[in-house]
């Protein structure tokens, strides 16, 4: 309720601006007995007689009539509003731009709506982790307010900022990268609960990991334990070069050994390298690049070709009978990415639930509910682990010419701030737990289907902070080795 100005004042006697009086003369329009008994100290009059509910219901229309033609005939409200309109549609321009928003097509079909809650609904809240954060969140992925109701406790000082991890003089050196610096072992019997492990790795079970499978995925969303994996995990390198670590293998270090059968006609890498690499500093919470200082560590992992699926391979490729094995759609989908020389797919469509032929990599942490989190981020880290997460927008593909290796670089910086938070306030609690990392392309229709994992491990206290060093020679001059001899 507007209070009028006091008694002893009268409104008509008070001296205004041209806009005050404008708005003063449209409240008097509004409420004339009771702006005018108010103002003018008149007393003793009844209260107008009560009105039937369609009589008030076409009175009140009336005042937001009123109301609505006061605010636009006032220059100075009509000013703030354009101004502030603009001022909004600056800012999600700018954050279209730069990627933090994401605009949802409403050109699908209602049927294909209907489809995809259908299917979203059957796969665990969404297929990946960024679909999941979406159907719960806005979709602007890098403000702070979002950040705030998907992560809880994140919102406090940047990890790592201080700079704790360990100096390169501190760090065993490397010339090469033989993907032996993280032994192969099995964690250590009778580790408890929060307990530091031994930095290893050992062999995954590829049927932990479930994929797609048909008939209809999109429509029924069936999935099913993945068949044995196309690759098998023959080296991991945990490393720092002072520089972000680009293609790394073999420029840094030789092919792993291998896969003997292999030839060009295959159609298939003999090896295959997975770097991820990762930051040590959360970066801008709303916008910005990431700190360019921050030069991160890498996860170097290689993996060597089946003698299964070399066998495959060859007789896809040759148009011989293939027999009944469940792994030839894996098979086929694998050698139209390696042909394809990009993860980019096709026409520069955007990845999602569609998108065949996408590479996605998943993540969980084994014995969850044993680890020790922070109450208000248990939820979160429980519902989103082991979701899988489209690699397209955020790696890129390295192929050798003679067909014999590809590298697929992922890089953790150009994710959302609330992925790089959970990362870097997690990090100490890595060196305490398992967690099983799996690599799948993505089929979508009956002839794509079943998914099998390209490869897989299981690694065990991952320490990022104190991994290896080895000497890049596009990384800064100080930025270079200062330590002993390798």
């Amino acid at each position: 309720v507007l209070t009028p100005p006091p008694p002893s004042a009268p409104l008509a006697a008070r001296p205004h601006t041209r806009a005050h009086a404008r708005v003063r003369a449209c409240r008097a329009r509004v409420w004339p007995k009771r702006l005018q008994r108010r103002a003018g100290g008149e007393r003793g009059e009844r209260p107008p007689p009560r009105v039937g509910v369609q009589a008030a219901a076409g009175s009140m229309e009336e005042n937001r009539a009123e109301r609505l033609r006061g605010v636009v005939e006032d220059p100075d409200a009509l000013f703030g509003i354009v101004v502030g309109a603009a001022f909004v549609l600056l800012v999600f321009s700018y954050l279209f731009l730069r990627g933090r928003v994401c605009w949802v097509s409403t050109s699908t079909s209602s049927r294909e709506r209907r489809t995809s809650s259908l299917t979203r609904s059957m796969s665990s809240d969404g297929e990946t982790w960024y679909d999941a954060l979406e159907d719960h969140l806005p979709v602007t992925a890098g403000m702070v307010d979002y950040a705030s109701r998907a992560v809880p406790l994140l919102l406090g000082e940047d990890a790592g900022a201080d700079g704790n991890h360990a100096s390169p003089s501190s760090m065993p050196r490397l010339t090469k990268l033989l993907g032996t610096s993280v032994p192969k072992q099995e964690p250590p019997s009778g580790v408890g609960p929060g307990e530091k492990m031994p930095c290893s790795w050992s062999v995954g079970d590829a049927s932990e990991c479930k994929v797609r499978a048909g008939p209809n995925y999109p429509k029924k969303g069936l999935k099913d334990p993945s068949l044995p994996a196309l690759y098998e995990c023959v080296g991991v390198d945990i490393v720092s070069a002072g520089c972000r670590l680009d293609e790394a293998i073999p420029r840094l270090g030789p092919l792993p050994a291998g896969g003997s059968s292999w030839h060009k006609g295959c159609r298939v890498p003999r090896c295959i390298t997975v770097n991820c690499q990762l930051p040590f500093v959360e970066g801008p919470k709303l916008w910005g690049e990431h700190p360019p200082e921050d030069a991160g560590v890498s996860v170097v992992l290689q993996f060597v070709a089946t003698p299964e699926l070399l066998s495959m391979a060859e007789a896809t490729a040759s148009g011989e009978a293939v027999g009944s094995d469940g792994r030839i759609p894996a098979v086929r989908l694998l050698q139209a990415v390696f042909e394809r020389g990009t993860l980019e797919l096709p026409n520069k469509a955007r990845p999602g639930f569609y998108s065949s032929g996408a590479m996605k990599a998943l993540a969980w942490v084994e014995d969850l509910e044993n680890v020790e989190l922070p109450r208000l981020l248990r939820p979160t880290v429980e519902k989103f682990n082991g979701k899988p997460v489209l690699l397209s927008n955020y790696g890129r593909m390295f192929v050798d010419p003679g067909g014999e290796w590809m590298e697929i670089d992922f890089d953790v910086r150009l994710m959302s701030w609330p992925t790089k938070s959970v990362l870097c306030k997690l990090r100490e609690r890595l060196r305490s737990v398992s967690a099983h990392a799996a690599f799948v392309i993505q089929g979508t229709q009956d002839d794509e289907l079943p998914e099998v994992v390209l490869g897989n491990l299981r690694l065990h206290g991952m320490d990022l902070e104190h991994g290896a060093w080895i000497d890049d020679d596009r990384a800064p001059a100080g930025a270079r080795f200062a330590g002993a001899s390798p």
